[in-house]
């Protein structure tokens, strides 16, 4: 997973690589960064002030981020799973039904 930030034109300025960091933090950490970012300072200045705000709060915090966080990939693979059921039960085309599973098995929960 990794968080890219782009110019006007279309061209990568920087890409944030989520290493070895939970998910949680990767997520909290890059939604502040987009949320906040200041153009006067480096990504990567950006990226430490935003971690900052992550290690300033409480473990109680950060727990209850963690247990959403896994809520919701919980959701989504249900949602996933029950679609790729559906989609086997229509009737059509193999070719067409085997685009709309990769295209639903390609949906990514950030």
């Amino acid at each position: 997973m990794e968080f890219t930030m782009f110019d006007r034109d279309g061209e990568v300025i920087h890409v944030f690589e989520r290493g070895d960091s939970s998910k949680t933090f990767y997520n909290f950490v890059s939604k502040k960064v987009f949320e906040k970012y200041f153009c006067e300072i480096s990504p990567e200045e950006n990226w430490k002030r935003a971690e900052a705000e992550w290690h300033d709060l409480t473990p109680e915090v950060q727990g209850h981020l963690m247990i959403l966080n896994r809520k919701e990939a919980e959701c989504a693979e249900d949602i996933r799973l029950g679609l790729l059921a559906t989609l086997a039960e229509y009737q059509g085309l193999k070719n067409i039904k085997e685009i709309f599973a990769e295209a639903i098995k390609g949906v990514q929960v950030p």
